[in-house]
């Protein structure tokens, strides 16, 4: 594996930010 000089987020979670919709798992992670 070669290291990345940009860690690409497999998910972006822009809602997360902005909790416009109930999470079903409650994920609260940053």
């Amino acid at each position: 594996m070669r290291p990345r000089a940009r860690p690409t987020r497999k998910r972006v979670d822009t809602s997360r930010a902005r909790p416009t919709k109930p999470n079903p798992r409650g994920d609260t992670d940053r």
